[in-house]
């Protein structure tokens, strides 16, 4: 392992949960951007911003894991990226799965609650 993969290998490459709550079947959770995440990195050196496909994981992983989704990655629909996401932001991060459509629906909005991000995640396998 050269030093640069020692170097990301040891910086976060998740949001910090604040908080979270479930109200009329959604699950919210307020985030906190680490300013050091590793995806920061290279992307841009001198503006960093959060790459839209992190997002996406994000909401992939933290709904397979907080609404007990036992599935697959299978696409994804209606994709939007508003604003800039940037080190040490605070994010709102809304998320719905359709269980009969097989979706996750989720939105991230900046404090402000400006639209940041949304769409939907096709996934397929067995729903908890």
């Amino acid at each position: 392992m050269d030093v640069q993969n020692l170097l990301m290998a040891s910086r976060p490459r998740q949001p910090q949960v604040l908080d979270q709550q479930t109200v009329d079947g959604e699950l919210h959770l307020q985030l906190m951007v680490p300013p050091d995440l590793a995806f920061f990195s290279g992307h841009f050196p001198k503006a960093p911003v959060l790459p839209g496909v992190v997002q996406v994981e994000w909401a992939i992983s933290l709904g397979q894991r907080l609404l007990n989704l036992l599935t697959d990655f299978a696409g994804m629909e209606v994709l939007k990226f508003q604003q800039l996401v940037r080190p040490g932001d605070r994010l709102k991060l809304t998320l719905r799965f359709d269980a009969a459509r097989s979706k996750l629906h989720f939105a991230f909005h900046n404090s402000e609650n400006a639209p940041c991000s949304s769409g939907r995640i096709v996934l397929e396998g067995d729903h908890a």
